[in-house]
């Protein structure tokens, strides 16, 4: 007499589904064809289908339901438990490729991917991906634009990176500084690309003014150092490059208004001094803070 479907029968057809299942980093939505989860091999699994949870009961051979009725399954990382081996290894791997290749085309990929792997309220695990998006932003300005779009998307999700945007921010005013140091966290060959990074999340609204006006402090007295020193004109020169890119693009109205207050009778007095009273100001950045003050004076 023939035997029903046994328990072994019912476990190879779904681990069988496991198995043949065509999946990716990218993420869909439940009940669509891309919803099965990864193979063993992949470092994503959904948080509750694994295969531990198959039933042990014989289960009757009638077709299972293609859209679940209860509530979405959670994409689920099994590197991202809050262990800090896990998280460097999301960060340095599978987060550092997506950005490898972030792009206009790949935006949207890449930002609703961020959002499923940034779903936690591990505080040290955004510290680190801020401190990553800082770091390839100011390396590869070309990109600024967009690592900075993609901050601003963000922190609509999660408001907790702000105050991450505002630390490194603190930390990233070392930049300016000309005197070398080992333990220094930033990069000063990267101070261009910075600088057109942090003009670019000010016009975003992503820092506020006192972010700006911290940076145009600091940068205007690290020129006033430098101005005495003949062979510190090319550092004052990258300095003016900066200040360029922090003042001229499409800075508000008011952030407009604190850089003049803070720069242009200082910038009056570079210009009107002789050349043998500031021996660092070379006749590039003359020109160029005459350009700068111009424009300064124009967007009142």
């Amino acid at each position: 007499m023939p035997s029903g479907p046994s328990n072994h029968g019912s476990q190879g057809q779904l681990q069988g589904r496991w198995r043949n299942s065509n999946s990716s980093n990218s993420l869909h939505s439940p009940g669509s064809p891309g919803n099965a989860s990864p193979n063993p091999s992949s470092p994503f699994r959904f948080s509750n289908t694994s295969p531990a949870n198959i039933p042990s009961t014989p289960v009757p051979s009638t077709p299972i339901p293609s859209t679940p009725s209860g509530p979405p399954m959670r994409y689920v990382s099994r590197f991202h438990n809050g262990d800090k081996k896990g998280d460097d290894q999301i960060l340095n791997t599978i987060i550092l490729n997506k950005l490898n290749v972030f792009s206009v085309k790949t935006y949207d990929d890449v930002k609703q991917f961020l959002f499923q792997i940034l779903g936690s309220d591990q505080r040290e695990f955004v510290r680190e991906f801020t401190w990553l998006v800082f770091r390839k932003a100011a390396a590869e300005d070309k990109f600024c634009p967009l690592f900075a779009k993609l901050l601003s998307d963000i922190k609509k999700e999660y408001p907790v990176i702000l105050e991450e945007m505002r630390n490194l921010h603190t930390t990233y005013l070392d930049i300016w500084k000309n005197q070398e140091s080992s333990d220094t966290k930033v990069d000063r060959r990267c101070r261009l690309g910075y600088s057109q990074f942090l003009a670019e999340l000010t016009v975003l609204g992503v820092l506020e003014s006192d972010a700006m006006k911290a940076t145009i402090q600091i940068l205007k007295d690290c020129i006033i150092e430098c101005l005495p020193n003949e062979g510190s004109q090319a550092t004052i020169e990258e300095y003016t490059d900066c200040l360029k890119q922090l003042c001229m693009g499409k800075i508000p109205k008011p952030i407009q208004q604190i850089i003049r207050d803070t720069l242009i009778t200082d910038l009056d007095i570079w210009i009107s001094k002789e050349v043998k009273e500031v021996p660092g100001l070379s006749s590039k950045s003359r020109f160029a803070f005459m350009d700068l003050r111009d424009f300064l004076m124009k967007s009142a």
